[in-house]
């Protein structure tokens, strides 16, 4: 083992530590908050959101330790189907889709605008960036709900269907350039719109809270959910790759020198390609991974291949 990956590994427990110690600050807060006008200040109201965000972020913490140690394809698909099932049962349906990881990136915008109500959402925010940076897009890849419910539609991961034309055509460059340009504008389109709009405004018309909610209340909402759930049974994650702001954000805090991302060992690959036709986001291109990987890890565990590293 090298100095430097001596370093991040005392990085990593370090900074596990610190969110256990968070984390235990939290719920004695919370705890000791009695009855009274301050339970109903804007921050007590946000306690719970905070204490499941310190839980996710332990829990991405030990999913990124283990990361380093894929090798074993069948009980790293177990194990990562089974984190995936209790996220979106837990942090999409119990929740009822809310608060979601667009939601944290539109209240961070009116958090900036000065409405205090959206503090809390805010630091989630932040917190986000803070773990990609440290531990990768774990919260891509194993946790965010959004995402989970697209890779569990998705039919083009199976062999029979992956090498059929028209599945192959969806994975073409050109295609995923289309995908990028939208969400590139999207974004824009979404933050013009709620610093117009002084509001959240996707919550709106949000149809992945109409499937968490099981209740759809509008037209626009039931065209848009049909629209997902087609388009993720063609595509893999259609919404992350072309809508989603805070996959965007994401994806530029794993460009910044430092942060950690699989990467691919130049002087042992032996440019065989099957990373690159493993990796269900196509982030695998001549030989490099790109920013909108989201960290799953398949293509350690189903390549076995010694130049991939987590």
């Amino acid at each position: 083992m090298t100095r430097t990956n001596s370093l991040t590994k005392v990085t990593q427990r370090i900074f596990l530590i610190l969110l256990f110690i968070s984390l235990l600050t939290l719920i004695f807060v919370n705890q000791s908050v009695g009855s009274g006008d301050i339970t109903q200040m804007w921050w007590i109201q946000w306690f719970k959101t905070l204490l499941q965000m310190n839980v996710v972020c332990i829990v991405w913490a030990l999913i990124s330790i283990k990361m380093g140690q894929t090798k074993n394809l069948t009980w790293h698909q177990s194990f990562r189907c089974l984190v995936m099932l209790i996220a979106v049962a837990y942090l999409g349906f119990a929740n009822k889709g809310c608060s979601c990881a667009v939601s944290y990136f539109q209240s961070s915008i009116l958090f900036l605008l000065g409405k205090e109500q959206f503090t809390a959402l805010f630091v989630i925010f932040c917190a986000l960036m803070v773990m990609t940076y440290v531990y990768g897009k774990v919260w891509c890849g194993w946790l965010c709900p959004l995402g989970i419910v697209q890779d569990f539609l998705y039919i083009g991961r199976f062999k029979k269907l992956r090498n059929k034309t028209f599945f192959k055509a969806l994975r073409t460059r050109t295609a995923q350039t289309i995908m990028r340009t939208l969400q590139v504008i999207s974004f824009i389109g979404l933050t013009v719109m709620v610093i117009i709009t002084q509001m959240p405004y996707f919550c709106r018309f949000d149809p992945f809270a109409a499937i968490f909610r099981l209740n759809i209340f509008t037209t626009t909402q039931w065209i848009l959910v049909i629209v997902l759930i087609i388009s993720s049974l063609l595509i893999c994650r259609p919404f992350c790759k072309s809508f989603c702001p805070m996959g965007l954000v994401l994806n530029l805090v794993t460009l910044i020198p430092g942060s950690h991302r699989i990467t691919v060992d130049s002087e042992t690959c032996k440019r065989c390609g099957n990373c690159g036709r493993k990796c269900q986001m196509n982030a695998i291109r001549n030989h490099k991974i790109g920013a909108d990987c989201i960290h799953c890890g398949e293509c350690i565990g189903s390549t076995q291949c010694e130049s991939l590293k987590a």
